[in-house]
């Protein structure tokens, strides 16, 4: 099985009273909580069988610490568009290991590249969208420091993207 993507049980509820979703979908329990009441979290199957009601078919979640590398390699090119949902930093351990500026490597973490892009922030999350650029050459990327984040250059060619504001 691939990624789960989850969601806030505050966003659940929104979600299912908005377009009566009840049973659609598998509930996981969140930390071993096999009694979770209150369903804090659901697989992808709810995201995508809103998406005519305004949620983005295919969004995936990332967590502080998740790079784009591993949904941009296979099957993306040049231009491709992906969707991606944070959920609030919170006490999360934070990665913020950014390579670039206005575009990135995909080895920078998801959630505060989209930060230092200016589209999410860390008290609230947020959804961000990316667009995918193949065969891009450290030298022609700048490096500067944006909402608290110091980013970094790399040293090679290679995938990189430019974070767009989801709405």
């Amino acid at each position: 099985m691939g990624r789960t993507t989850r969601l806030r049980a505050a966003m659940l509820g929104t979600l299912v009273a908005a377009i009566g979703l009840a049973g659609c979908g598998e509930f996981v329990p969140i930390n071993g909580d096999e009694d979770n009441a209150s369903a804090e979290a659901v697989t992808t199957e709810v995201a995508s069988a809103a998406s005519d009601d305004g949620w983005p078919e295919g969004t995936i979640e990332l967590d502080w610490r998740e790079s784009l590398r591993g949904y941009t390699d296979e099957g993306v090119g040049e231009g491709d568009r992906l969707t991606f949902w944070c959920p609030p930093a919170g006490d999360q351990n934070v990665d913020t290991r950014v390579f670039g500026t206005d575009v990135y490597w995909t080895n920078s973490p998801g959630c505060s590249t989209a930060v230092h892009a200016g589209v999410i922030t860390f008290d609230e999350g947020g959804w961000f969208v990316v667009e995918v650029l193949e065969d891009v050459a450290h030298h022609e990327v700048e490096v500067a420091p944006r909402n608290d984040i110091e980013p970094r250059q790399w040293s090679r060619r290679a995938t990189g993207f430019r974070v767009l504001d989801a709405s």
